[in-house]
């Protein structure tokens, strides 16, 4: 397809995004899963979304659900409000793919009825991937037109959920081409490939093209790899390394670093990022009477909103003298406010802002008014403070974007927060707090060196064929098991609400693993 015809897309519906050529930025060339063909879709009719953190569709949901106050979810929400409410929100969204109108019928399982009951009259402001369809859908229908594409689509279209397929109906579809095996002939991976494209299953031995390697520890298959590649050097810009395990692709970049080899930029997201700390500390000294292991934890983060030289005499007196108050603590307090140390204020101003703010008794609520400033304060530190290195070409960028990171979870937090109604139990206030913090940052010691390997999660994020791959630590992807039961199953296609019992998603899956 020339570039004039206009885009191609690669699309299953497994979701994912999938890079079209390794290394290779390709015009018009759009290859992944159903977020990358409704994007595109959104972007062409002028109807692009920002991005929606869950946790704001959530707590609008859940707002629905506390206004309702139906008898069928009294009960779990008292005991786990956002769990119910995120394992409620997920049914709904299944739901209206699979064609449910948001009507109450007598024809609907009981679940699906309390649903309608609690969405009835309402309009929710954070839309999800069945509502964003719906206006793809309706714009299409007031005479909007997509430009010119041809979508290939990797599973049969039957296998979508219903409102896909209405939009799918309006597109340029065709059936993607069927695979082939690229291993050369008679080989032990020609054998094994034929076999998993539907091919006579024959007998497969060790050859060069086919080999496995078991190793007694995980620092020994590293080890291994490293030494393997560097025997040919060349051909590692046609390299694929699949590797499931975030923390063992960082320890193989380790060692590609260390015997001079070009490292895949392998990265992991983690919350036990220092910046991301600041937050939880920071609201756990919220609660009164203050734990000093978590004011001890808060002085010694290697990055914090206070100077280092007073968090420094600050962690000494609280070590010799425990307790925010105590003698020792009001003495260094004295010695790096006085006068002469602190002429202006500026740093007593500041230890009263973060110390010294209204508190909760352990066992209460916490005001919703209380977590908002705690939350806004996090903010503004973390915005600052990005923004001033942001004028310093030396600085991090990891440091840059985790403080970043840390500045939109204390505002997502601060705004959850005030949702949730005037005040949130501790452990209400921990599970908020989880959800905010759920992306966490990203680590990524080692560049994605010109020359180097290519690192992918799963093999369903190989498209095109390479060199040689390296499959450490072998293992595939699961999909979430089906909510349903099966006569709640029944009951859905017997009204004419399709629902998927998670096998052709599972299929998809394991399609596309195939296929790498």
């Amino acid at each position: 397809m020339t570039r004039d015809e206009g885009a191609q897309f690669m699309i299953r519906l497994s979701p994912g995004v999938v890079r079209p050529v390794w290394r290779r930025s390709c015009q018009n060339d759009y290859r992944g899963g159903p977020e990358t063909l409704l994007e595109w879709i959104e972007t062409q009719l002028g109807l692009p979304m920002a991005r929606i953190h869950q946790a704001s569709r959530v707590s609008e949901f859940a707002a629905a659900l506390d206004a309702a106050k139906h008898p069928l979810f009294a009960e779990s929400l008292k005991a786990d409000r956002w769990a119910t409410t995120s394992e409620l929100l997920s049914r709904r969204e299944e739901l209206l793919l699979s064609g449910w109108d948001e009507a109450d019928s007598e024809a609907h399982p009981v679940l699906v009825r309390a649903l309608a009951l609690v969405v009835a009259g309402r309009t929710f402001q954070f839309p999800g991937e069945a509502e964003r369809l719906k206006r793809v859908l309706d714009a299409l229908d007031a005479g909007q037109v997509l430009p010119p594409h041809r979508c290939l689509l990797h599973d049969r279209k039957e296998a979508w959920p219903l409102v896909w397929q209405k939009v799918l109906a309006r597109m340029n579809v065709a059936d993607a081409p069927e695979q082939i095996s690229h291993a050369p002939k008679d080989s032990a991976l020609q054998k094994a490939q034929s076999f998993l494209l539907g091919g006579a299953m024959t007998e497969v031995g060790p050859d060069a093209t086919f080999r496995h390697v078991l190793t007694r520890s995980e620092a020994a298959a590293v080890e291994f790899i490293a030494a393997a590649l560097a025997k040919s050097p060349h051909k590692l810009s046609t390299t694929v390394v699949c590797c499931e395990d975030d923390e063992l692709a960082l320890r193989l970049d380790a060692c590609l670093s260390r015997i001079g080899l070009p490292t895949t930029g392998a990265s992991a997201w983690s919350r036990a990022h220092p910046v991301l700390q600041v937050l939880p500390l920071s609201l756990a000294l919220g609660w009164a009477p203050v734990d000093p292991q978590v004011l001890l934890g808060f002085l010694t983060l290697p990055v914090l909103p206070i100077p280092r030289k007073a968090a420094f005499k600050l962690a000494n007196a609280l070590t010799r003298e425990p307790g925010l108050g105590s003698g020792e603590w009001d003495q260094a307090v004295a010695d790096l406010c006085s006068e002469e140390s602190d002429p202006k204020g500026e740093l007593r101003e500041r230890l009263e802002v973060w110390f010294h703010c209204d508190r909760t008794p352990r066992g209460s609520d916490m005001s919703s008014r209380l977590i908002r400033t705690r939350c806004g304060l996090v903010a503004r530190w973390a915005a600052g403070r990005a923004a001033l290195l942001e004028q310093d070409a030396e600085a991090p960028p990891g440091l840059i974007e985790a403080l970043h990171a840390a500045a939109g979870q204390a505002a997502l937090l601060g705004e959850l927060a005030e949702c949730q109604g005037a005040s949130l139990s501790e452990p209400q206030l921990a599970r908020l707090l989880e959800e905010a913090l759920a992306n966490g940052a990203e680590t990524n010691p080692f560049i994605e060196a010109e020359g180097g390997p290519i690192r992918v999660r799963s093999l369903s994020e190989i498209d095109g064929p390479c060199a040689r791959l390296i499959w450490l630590g072998p293992g595939t992807e699961d999909t979430t098991g089906c909510r349903w039961s099966a006569g709640q199953l029944r009951e859905l296609r017997a009204a004419g609400v399709l629902m998927d019992d998670g096998s052709k998603l599972l299929s998809s899956l394991r399609s596309a693993e195939t296929r790498g």
